[in-house]
C-alpha cells in the first residue's frame, strides 16, 4: 500500500520508536509525507516499556512518565496510524512461524494495515521467508533512511535535518549521533 507520490505505508516496530534518534527521524518523514506511519497498541506499549527501560540508569530521569508521554504524543501526532487490534485479528499468518513467536502480532497488524514493509532493527526475527506469503518484508533504519535520499534527495535531507533541530544538534553532534547509532551511511549521503 502506498499513498500520495507512491509514499509506502510502513509498519513502525517497537525497537525503532524507543529511541529518541530513529523514532525522530522516522517519524520526520511521516511528517514530510515520504512515508505513512502505522504501529499497534502493543507496539506502542513496547516502545514506552523499552525507553523506559532504556533510560532507568540515568540520574534525573522520568523512565515511566517519559514513556506515557512519547506514547500519547505518537498517538496525538498519527492519529491514522493505530491498527485496531480487531483488524489484525483476522489475518491469517503462514504456516512457517516466526523466530520468536510474540512477533506475530507484528506481522499481523503489518499486514492487516496494508504495509509495504516492517521497518525494524531485528532483521533475523523477520525472516522474509515467513512474511513473504503475507506480502511483506523487513528493513532496517538504515536502509529505509539510504533508499529515501535516493529517491527523494532533498525532501528527505530537509525531513532529517528537521529531526536534527528538533533534538537540538549541531551538524557535528548530529553526524556523532548518527554515526553511534549505526547509520554511518547517512552521514555520508548527508554530507555532514
Amino acid at each position: 500500500m502506498s499513498g500520495p507520490d507512491d509514499s509506502p505505508a510502513v509498519f513502525i516496530d517497537a525497537c525503532v520508536l524507543a529511541g529518541a534518534l530513529k523514532r525522530h527521524l522516522v517519524l520526520s518523514l511521516a511528517e514530510a509525507g515520504l512515508i505513512f506511519p502505522r504501529w499497534s497498541e502493543k507496539v506502542l506499549f513496547e516502545t514506552g516499556h523499552a525507553h523506559a527501560r532504556i533510560v532507568s540508569n540515568e540520574e534525573g530521569r522520568d523512565g515511566a512518565g517519559e514513556a506515557a508521554r512519547i506514547v500519547t504524543a505518537l498517538e496525538a501526532a498519527f492519529p491514522e496510524a493505530m491498527v485496531p487490534v480487531e483488524m489484525s485479528e483476522t489475518v491469517q499468518l503462514p504456516a512457517r512461524r516466526l523466530p520468536d513467536p510474540d512477533d506475530a502480532h507484528v506481522m499481523r497488524a503489518a499486514a492487516a494495515s496494508g504495509a509495504a514493509f516492517i521497518l525494524t532493527e531485528n532483521m533475523k526475527d523477520f525472516p522474509r521467508k515467513v512474511l513473504s506469503p503475507l506480502g511483506l518484508y523487513a528493513r532496517p533504519t538504515a536502509e529505509l533512511l539510504g533508499s529515501e535520499l535516493s529517491r527523494r534527495p532533498g525532501e528527505t535531507r530537509a525531513a532529517l535535518m528537521a529531526a536534527a533541530d528538533r533534538l537540538r544538534l549541531t551538524p557535528g553532534r548530529f553526524s556523532i549521533a548518527l554515526q553511534r547509532a549505526q547509520l554511518g551511511g547517512v552521514v555520508r549521503r548527508l554530507g555532514l
